[in-house]
């Protein structure tokens, strides 16, 4: 019986460890209560998981100036390198 509640123990200990870095204390508990200090090692070994990075923003749109040659964006009224006015495409 002591057994029991040492593995059980150590799956506890594992699936704590384990959401304080990112994993699914789930399985970290099926696995602490399978493998003991062995999952408890394992997962205090592990790096802490780092969230997904958010997608860039995406860029306006661009066309060339008719004089210049330098990008302006699409709505522009006016080239901001050479100074030129141009029409609005949008």
């Amino acid at each position: 019986m002591t057994w029991v509640v040492f593995w059980l123990v150590c799956g506890v200990f594992a699936a704590s460890i384990a959401q304080t870095k990112g994993y699914s204390g789930c399985l970290w508990l099926i696995i602490g209560f399978l493998f003991g200090p062995l999952a408890i090692l394992g997962i205090g070994l592990m790096a802490k998981k780092e969230p997904p990075a958010p997608p860039p923003a995406p860029e306006p749109a661009m066309r060339p100036c008719p004089f210049c040659a330098e990008p302006i964006r699409i709505e522009a009224v006016k080239c901001r390198h050479c100074g030129s006015e141009v029409t609005p495409l949008s």
